[in-house]
């Protein structure tokens, strides 16, 4: 058991939680993806949270991802995700996530934006330009 103490808010920070899930592979992400939600009480926070259970299950045995932060701050729960392509994220979204992007517009909370995902960077680790791209499927 981890106990951290800290303020809810200390100026315009927020604190809250986060947790780290990786796949192993070592590989260098060519498409990280992005979620962002809000929630309205405790109750729609835990049913993000079982949707994110499953999803992030799919995540792991899905080739190609790499591995998946996720958090909540305030009244916001986001994810980070890191895939080896375009190819491996859009079917690990066609499994849990398209459940719980349904029953998310159909009730949990209308305010959620995402996977807004793409490989906008300057530099990759390799030291060759990125090539620029940035896509919305929500």
């Amino acid at each position: 058991m981890q106990v951290i103490v800290e303020p809810i808010s200390q100026g315009k920070a927020g604190y809250g939680y986060s947790k780290r899930v990786e796949s192993g592979s070592k590989a260098v992400p060519a498409i990280i993806g992005l979620t962002w939600i809000r929630f309205r009480d405790q109750s729609e926070l835990d049913h993000i949270r079982i949707h994110s259970a499953k999803i992030i299950q799919n995540f792991v045995e899905e080739p190609g991802f790499i591995s998946i932060v996720t958090g909540a701050v305030g009244d916001r729960a986001f994810t980070v995700t890191a895939w080896e392509g375009e190819a491996a994220l859009h079917s690990a979204l066609d499994k849990a996530h398209s459940r719980a992007k349904h029953d998310f517009r159909t009730g949990i909370s209308h305010r959620a934006c995402g996977p807004a995902y793409g490989s906008q960077t300057i530099l990759t680790a390799s030291g060759r330009d990125a090539p620029p791209a940035i896509s919305r499927t929500m």
